[in-house]
């Protein structure tokens, strides 16, 4: 990402980033980090796909955490043993 900083009042450039020669590393990992959390990459298809794969991910997370309650609910311990 480029920027320009222009001053109105006098109407000189104060400062120039070319997005092309001048890029740190930082530069570069924020610019990728925006672009997948605003979903400014690929096509329709791709963002569909990371769509659903993101539900997939959702569900799966939930599932592991309900097979976990429901391994710790063991009938033989006492409420109090469960809180522990």
């Amino acid at each position: 990402m480029g920027e320009v900083i222009y001053n109105v009042n006098s109407g000189e450039l104060v400062s120039k980033k070319d997005p092309v020669k001048n890029t740190s590393y930082l530069d570069g990992v924020k610019n990728v980090l925006f672009r997948l959390h605003y979903g400014d990459y690929g096509g329709y298809a791709l963002k569909i796909i990371s769509f659903i794969l993101g539900l997939i991910s959702c569900f799966v997370i939930i599932s592991g955490v309900m097979i976990w309650l429901t391994a710790r609910d063991k009938k033989k311990c006492t409420r109090k043993e469960k809180a522990l």
